[in-house]
């Protein structure tokens, strides 16, 4: 009797190939759900990543904007510590009887820790002006205790330079021209500086602020 492909052996073979496309399957689910995990932490690694840095751009400005504050507090401290002084007397040749002429001087002494240089005065006659230029300034470079362990020797001209001001001199003396007593009244001195940052600063009636070396002297 012939034989031939029964309906069991057909059905068998259906179900290997379904078994088999199955697999497949089953495979390239796997494989894609593998590569969605794959991207999914790849994506979150990045994200981590950008978050990361962008923390760390972030802590880098505060802490500049941090080192800027205490930079700027510091410079303004310094500039306080600088004490200017006014004062007046009597003009050369003058006699006690005769007053009708001053000579006004300013002083300036460095209170801060560190050294100032490129110091100028000016002498305000009366609150709104006019000013005048000083007519000459002297640096005192150490105290009179100093002055008696130098015993006669001087200093150098380097240690004597008058537009450096160093914390432990005495200060520097500006002298104004004569003036007559009558425009003593109500005068002040405005002074100006450079700090060690390069900041130029100006004293004016007990107050410091910020300059730059072309502002004009305004009362």
């Amino acid at each position: 009797m012939a034989t031939g492909t029964s309906w069991t052996d057909i059905m068998t073979a259906f179900g290997t190939v379904g078994a088999t496309v199955g697999a497949f399957v089953a495979v390239v689910v796997a494989l894609r759900s593998e590569r969605r995990a794959d991207e999914r932490i790849k994506a979150e690694h990045e994200r981590a990543d950008r978050l990361l840095t962008e923390e760390r751009e972030r802590s880098k400005t505060t802490l500049a904007e941090e080192r800027q504050l205490v930079q700027e507090r510091e410079r303004l401290g310094q500039a306080s510590a600088v004490r200017v002084q006014l004062a007046s007397k009597r003009a050369p040749g003058e006699t006690p009887g005769n007053t009708r002429l001053r000579q006004l001087a300013a002083f300036i002494e460095n209170g801060g820790a560190y050294t100032i240089t490129a110091m100028e005065a000016v002498f305000w006659l009366g609150p709104d002006g006019p000013y005048i230029d000083a007519l000459s300034s002297e640096r005192v470079s150490v105290s009179p205790e100093v002055a008696r362990l130098r015993n006669g020797f001087e200093a150098s001209a380097e240690l004597l330079r008058e537009e450096v001001l160093t914390p432990w001199d005495t200060g520097i003396r500006f002298e104004s021209p004569v003036v007559p007593a009558e425009k003593v009244a109500g005068s002040y001195v405005a002074a100006r500086w450079t700090d060690r940052w390069g900041t130029r600063w100006e004293h004016r009636r007990g107050e410091v602020h910020q300059v730059r070396d072309n502002d004009p002297w305004s009362p």
